[in-house]
């Protein structure tokens, strides 16, 4: 699944999913990512640099300390892009 050739971007879920080798149907907005998901260091990393070529957001290293959550990612995800320019 290349997640780069939709013309709508897709979803931190999406996202999420492609990171973890699941359906999108399968991640929910609770499930933590490393306990939940098993997204190991490398699958994060993979993750975070989708979101950046995706959504145009890059996320300060403080924020990442802090999200455990697929959902406490879509909220940093909204609330970084509407700091940037």
């Amino acid at each position: 699944m290349d997640v780069h050739d939709r013309r709508t971007p897709p979803s931190i879920a999406t996202l999420v999913a492609h990171a973890s080798g699941r359906c999108p149907l399968h991640v929910a907005a609770g499930d933590r990512l490393v306990e939940d998901l098993r997204l190991d260091s490398m699958d994060v990393a993979g993750l975070f640099i989708d979101i950046e070529n995706v959504h145009g957001v890059i996320l300060a290293p403080e924020v990442v300390r802090s999200i455990r959550t697929v959902a406490d990612l879509d909220a940093a995800v909204i609330a970084q892009g509407r700091r940037q320019p």
